[in-house]
């Protein structure tokens, strides 16, 4: 059961993040200014990003790390992910991560992960 929901949980991820990563969500109607779909609407998005945030902090370190170094430090890198998604996932672990229920060792990697992620930025 913990195996069947653990795949559950990381299908429903990668779906949110393949969303939050897509520069094709991002488009507004330039002419209006107004999002072309439900999941181009900044604050959607912002709340995307919130989900994925919160599922790495509390999955515990190796996931904040994996998402950082896996996605986040290369996507900036090479100019592939949009940046308001970006910014809002840093803003949203760090939230997260101070909380009082916030996995062990999930600061410390963090805090390790700073630099790497502050240099792409």
């Amino acid at each position: 059961l913990v195996g069947s929901n653990a795949e559950l949980r990381e299908r429903n991820m990668g779906r949110i993040a393949a969303i939050v990563f897509d520069w094709s969500f991002h488009r507004t109607n330039s002419s209006a200014g107004h999002p072309t779909s439900a999941f181009s609407d900044p604050v959607a998005m912002e709340q995307f990003c919130g989900v994925l945030a919160c599922n790495a902090v509390s999955s515990g370190p190796t996931a904040v790390r994996h998402l950082v170094t896996d996605w986040i430090v290369p996507g900036v890198d090479s100019q592939q992910l949009p940046p308001q998604a970006v910014v809002a996932i840093i803003l949203h672990i760090s939230v997260e991560a101070r909380g009082k229920g916030c996995p062990a060792g999930t600061k410390d990697v963090i805090s390790s992960l700073l630099p790497s992620v502050c240099k792409s930025i």
